[in-house]
């Protein structure tokens, strides 16, 4: 009978730590980059809500696998400023190395791999349990809300070749449910038209502002106040963003300026399309 592992997933560059925390933000509060905010109190430049997070578990998810081939349970719990993720229950009967990656679309069986993050492989034999924990940095969801994120995946760790067309195939799948609360839920993005440092190119969708192209020249900041919102929001929606750590605006980067579509920038996924 195989035993059950227990990980805790840790991003793309990842070292493996035991007993280690990460950097902890206000309690029961959501940390933007570049700006602390607590509970009840207005932005910088107008008086849109942050909402807070309370402690304890945000989000679950459970893997599908043809025939249970693969199984195992995720857990995010939310403490003190800092989001955890946690496999547990983990089973394999896939001969080969695997790993866990986390995507911001659905994804499903039988498709290639389209991920945001990929993790350290899966270790081999499932033998033993097993008490490595990897630590996820909350500097590289950008805003500090993962709630973009919507799956995780088991996929056969990349060798070169192609199984059916695809080089990196899906083993299971777990659509991630989240149960915090909109921590943004005044965001609204509205153009005030063109300005210095943001000239560029702004999309509607449904008469609404969906993306905006980043001119040469555009500063992130600049951006944001165009469409009524702070750098901390511009963050906010665009969590996987190339410059979203150092709020760095990159020419012929898209934008997302529409909340219900956070973590669709393509900047920083891995992966196949």
């Amino acid at each position: 009978m195989r035993a059950p592992w227990v990980f805790i997933l840790a991003a793309c560059s990842i070292v493996l730590l035991a007993g280690c925390t990460t950097q902890s933000a206000p309690a029961s509060s959501v940390r933007v980059p570049g700006h602390a905010t607590t509970p009840g109190t207005a932005h910088e430049s107008d008086s849109k809500r942050v909402v807070a997070i309370h402690d304890g578990v945000v989000a679950t998810a459970t893997l599908q696998s043809p025939n249970d081939t693969t199984t195992g349970t995720l857990t995010v719990r939310y403490s003190s400023g800092n989001f955890t993720f946690a496999l547990t229950n983990f089973t394999t009967s896939y001969p080969g190395k695997a790993m866990p990656a986390l995507a911001d679309t659905p994804e499903s069986l039988g498709h290639c791999a389209s991920y945001i993050a990929a993790f350290d492989d899966l270790p081999s034999g499932m033998t033993a349990p097993t008490t490595d924990k990897f630590m996820l940095d909350p500097s590289d969801l950008g805003s500090n809300d993962p709630s973009s994120l919507q799956t995780l995946l088991i996929v056969a760790y990349p060798t070169g070749k192609l199984v059916d067309g695809c080089d990196i195939p899906i083993l299971a799948t777990a659509p991630i449910r989240w149960t915090m609360p909109d921590t943004h839920p005044d965001l609204v993005a509205k153009d005030r038209g063109p300005h210095a440092a943001a000239e560029g190119t702004e999309t509607l969708r449904d008469g609404v502002a969906f993306t905006y192209l980043v001119h040469s020249g555009d500063v992130w900041s600049a951006i944001a106040k165009r469409f009524g919102i702070t750098g901390d929001d511009l963050a906010f929606l665009n969590p996987f963003s190339r410059g979203v750590d150092s709020e760095t605006a990159y020419a012929g980067e898209t934008l997302n300026l529409d909340k219900s579509h956070r973590g669709d920038s393509e900047s920083r996924r891995f992966g196949t399309q």
